[in-house]
């Protein structure tokens, strides 16, 4: 698909990604799978089945291999420049996705980032860890 990723759902209303997407939407299917265009199918997931409140962008997330499973990592995938506030939306997101599909209370989170976007992302790492601290601080209180 070489359209922009909103431009094609809007004008490809029968497309695989439209219609998949709007098949979990009316709870006619569970998931949806696609191979295609990543940004496609994010923007096809927001635009027919909506935001979870409180959710200014979605994430991407895919099970990792480890000895100790269940492995997850976020912010795999459309995302290129996330600002803290969505890190900390993946980081909920993923803590609720764990706990809820995998019974683990209080999941670990790990934060890392690709090296040569370090200088410029550190920042976006430090107010991360700033966010996660004061969450659970009012987690704890409430």
């Amino acid at each position: 698909m070489g359209d922009h990723p909103t431009a094609a759902i809007k004008s490809k209303p029968r497309s695989s990604i439209v219609m998949g997407n709007k098949l979990v939407r009316e709870g006619k299917a569970d998931a949806f799978v696609g191979a295609g265009n990543t940004g496609a199918m994010m923007a096809a997931a927001t635009l027919i089945m909506g935001r979870i409140p409180g959710v200014g962008r979605p994430t991407i997330g895919a099970m990792m291999p480890a000895e100790i499973p269940p492995c997850m990592l976020f912010d795999v995938g459309a995302s290129v420049d996330s600002k803290p506030k969505h890190l900390l939306e993946y980081a909920l997101m993923g803590s609720i996705y764990i706990r809820e599909m995998y019974g683990i209370e209080n999941p670990r989170l790990v934060s890392f980032v690709l090296e040569k976007k370090i200088p410029k992302e550190m920042n976006s790492l430090l107010l991360l860890l700033i966010l996660l601290k004061n969450k659970a601080k009012l987690q704890r209180e409430c």
